[in-house]
């Protein structure tokens, strides 16, 4: 069996074929690839970075939240206040039972002061 020379001509032209694949497409893509995991790898470090920066700066503002409302508890004028809940909310309000004497001097008392505030504007 002798080598038929259609199957060197071939066999020959699929190496040159497979060199000019090789440095012409495979290499440039192959490069590509490389450069945009350098790429990603690098946008992963900066993301990272800038999240540690951010987790600091947090941290910090909480700090400085708790000192200042620390001061403010500690310096604040103490206050009591006497704070309405829903259930007095929901009580009916209590009516006082006044006389028909009581009514009418309540009113001219009221009349009285009304008169006296005019004449003060005046």
């Amino acid at each position: 069996m002798e080598p038929n020379l259609t199957i060197l001509i071939q066999a020959f032209n699929f190496f040159i074929v497979y060199l000019l694949l090789k440095y012409f497409l495979f290499k440039p893509v192959l490069e590509h690839l490389q450069n945009e995991e350098k790429e990603q790898k690098y946008i992963e470090k900066s993301i990272s970075n800038q999240q540690n920066l951010l987790d600091e700066k947090i941290e910090q503002k909480n700090q400085t939240w708790k000192k200042y409302q620390n001061y403010f508890k500690k310096n604040s004028p103490q206050i009591k206040a006497e704070l309405f809940t829903i259930d007095d909310m929901e009580k009916e309000p209590e009516i006082l039972e006044l006389s028909e004497k009581e009514v009418n001097e309540f009113s001219k008392k009221m009349k009285k002061a009304l008169i006296e505030r005019v004449e003060n504007v005046r």
